[in-house]
């Protein structure tokens, strides 16, 4: 048998299922861990809350990076755009929860 694909439709739609049967209140700030980005969210919103977020934490990891070697700081840098792309895709699902 063929290995079934999972589309992004299918992907978000069983994010939203999971998420509604973790959490039944339907407060869709609770399920982010980072509480910087939970209180932005909180007072700002979903959307303006992620991306000022995301850019208060930036000068965060370029200070704790500055005295690390050179490649660890890419490694860093990186592994922070890879969050931010996570939330950004969090985002899409969480919106169409809250439309619902």
């Amino acid at each position: 048998k063929r290995a079934r694909q999972m589309s992004w439709e299918n992907f978000n739609n069983n994010y939203l299922k999971i998420y509604k049967t973790k959490f039944p209140k339907k407060d869709y700030v609770i399920i982010e861990a980072n509480p910087l980005i939970r209180y932005c969210v909180r007072k700002l919103g979903l959307k303006e809350g992620i991306f000022r977020a995301g850019f208060f934490i930036l000068p965060i990891v370029i200070a704790i990076t500055y005295f690390i070697s050179v490649n660890f700081r890419f490694f860093l840098a990186g592994c922070y755009y890879m969050m931010i792309i996570f939330h950004l895709t969090n985002l899409l699902a969480l919106k169409r929860m809250k439309e619902k």
